[in-house]
């Protein structure tokens, strides 16, 4: 009796689940504040990214449906293109964390997304995130799903430096980035740039190229004729220096 009891439930569940097409990341509709670090020295920043309509899409497993986001990390750098600090990292906190790839793969998630700021931070001598050591919520939060607003305090107290960021999201596969080609990365990530001199409170940052092949060394290449949805990730980027 309880064993027809269990099933009936199950299969009315399972129903409701194909029935409701359950989505188990909602994409929000709102724009999201972020505000991390606010202590110690150094000024005062603001990003603010305006979300393309690539920014998410959706991926069914059954009965399941998924919002994929995009990525982010975002640093600076000095003029010698020598990693400064990372200033955000989506997801890197492992808490309650939904993303099957990024526990599966651990470090190489960031290493294979990432692939200029991961050689960036081997450079510097600095980790990447993982389950054993993820970030804490002053350089990291949950994947922003729509619009955000970033806000932190630079450890970097004066210009000039650059503010990169790289942006990229998984299985975004089109006629020549695909699995054979890339693996399960899709297009490769994007780059945005801005140099900041200090005689200006805002910066955009602009579309510089993408950071490579799983296969090709990590670096800036500026062939993005092969893109296309990734480039319709961001509309816009916008740094603002809100103080010293």
């Amino acid at each position: 009796m309880k064993n027809r009891f269990f099933k009936a439930s199950l299969f009315l569940i399972m129903t409701g689940l194909v029935l409701s097409g359950c989505v188990m990341n909602r994409v929000s509709l709102e724009k999201e504040a972020i505000v991390l670090r606010q202590d110690g020295g150094g000024r005062i920043i603001r990003l603010d990214l305006e979300t393309g309509d690539a920014w998410s899409r959706k991926m069914q497993a059954g009965p399941l449906v998924f919002n994929v986001l995009s990525q982010v990390v975002i640093w600076t750098e000095d003029g010698e293109g020598r990693l400064l600090e990372t200033v955000y990292v989506s997801g890197a906190d492992y808490t309650k964390m939904r993303n099957a790839a990024k526990k599966e793969k651990g470090e190489q998630f960031f290493r294979e997304s990432f692939p200029l700021w991961a050689r960036k931070m081997s450079e510097a001598g600095r980790r990447l995130p993982s389950p054993e050591s993820p970030y804490t919520d002053a350089v990291t939060s949950a994947t922003p799903s729509n619009d955000f607003s970033l806000e932190t305090k630079l450890e970097q107290t004066s210009p000039p430096f650059s503010i990169i960021a790289e942006i990229n999201t998984a299985g975004d596969e089109n006629d020549t980035f695909t699995k054979d080609r890339n693996g399960w990365v899709g297009q490769p990530a994007l780059i945005y740039t801005a140099r900041v001199t200090g005689q200006d409170a805002g910066y955009l940052l602009e579309l510089a190229g993408h950071s490579g092949l799983l296969d090709q060394e990590a670096a800036l290449y500026t062939d993005l004729s092969a893109f296309d949805s990734a480039l319709r990730q961001v509309k816009q980027i916008k740094l603002v220096i809100t103080s010293d």
